[in-house]
């Protein structure tokens, strides 16, 4: 009997044992869960923090954009009150020319052969030979190759640029109303334009003799491109009509 006692004592010594073996197990288990959960809980948390501050920079953009085209809108030309979807993708333009300056153009003499020979043009190559006339000074055959461009491939990642361009070119023929037209337009369509075709919509406006939305579109370069070449020639405007 006394064997027998002392074998169950040993027994119930040993499943004891082995229950608080098992119990330590466990818990330790569930602490190294409960850290793995802990760090993977504090890792999304940071990136839910740097998502929210992403969002919220990108809604101060969206706003400035906004204020820019409500502005575009009441102070453009009527016609020009269209939103265009379409945006340019950041590919690098040369600089304006200074058309301000050049001699007198001249209408092109045969536009209906240059108009066939525009037919053949992919679109990279049309805007192309658009910009070369721009740059050479053809101001009137750069409107006609940007118009077809323009008629033919209204939504083209080189819209914007087409625009601001066909502006450049109606600028420098000095006829202003075009020129606001079109600047309103590249301006409106946020591209890699926008901060010269706003720029040259205050120079345009002040021309026209509207000095009040002229100052209200360069103080409007100045507040969305601090900094920058056309923030500081805005400026410069902005000391003259003041």
């Amino acid at each position: 009997m006394k064997t027998f006692a002392a074998d169950n004592k040993v027994l119930r010594l040993a499943v004891c044992l082995l229950s608080l073996s098992f119990f330590y197990s466990c818990a330790a288990r569930t602490q190294g869960q409960d850290e793995a959960l802990r760090i993977e809980v504090e890792t999304l948390n940071k990136e839910v923090s740097e998502l929210k501050e992403i969002i919220s920079d990108l809604e101060a953009q969206q706003a400035s954009m906004g204020t820019m085209v409500d502005h575009l809108d009441k102070k453009g030309p009527a016609d020009n009150r269209k939103m265009d979807r379409d945006y340019y993708d950041g590919e690098e333009t040369p600089p304006s020319p200074k058309v301000e300056t050049s001699d007198k153009p001249t209408r092109p003499e045969n536009e209906q052969g240059l108009l066939a020979e525009l037919d053949t043009l992919s679109a990279p190559m049309l805007y192309k030979k658009g910009y070369n006339y721009v740059t050479s000074g053809e101001y009137y055959k750069g409107i006609t190759v940007f118009k077809y461009f323009l008629e033919k491939y209204p939504e083209h990642d080189f819209a914007d640029n087409a625009h601001y361009w066909s502006g450049e070119c109606y600028y420098a023929v000095k006829d202003y109303q075009n020129a606001l037209k079109h600047f309103n337009e590249s301006a409106k369509m946020n591209g890699n334009k926008t901060p010269d075709a706003l720029l040259k919509v205050g120079y345009t406006q002040s021309i026209l003799g509207d000095n009040e939305s002229a100052i209200y579109s360069l103080n409007l370069v100045i507040e969305m491109f601090p900094g920058t070449r056309v923030a500081g020639l805005a400026r410069q405007k902005l000391n003259q009509l003041q």
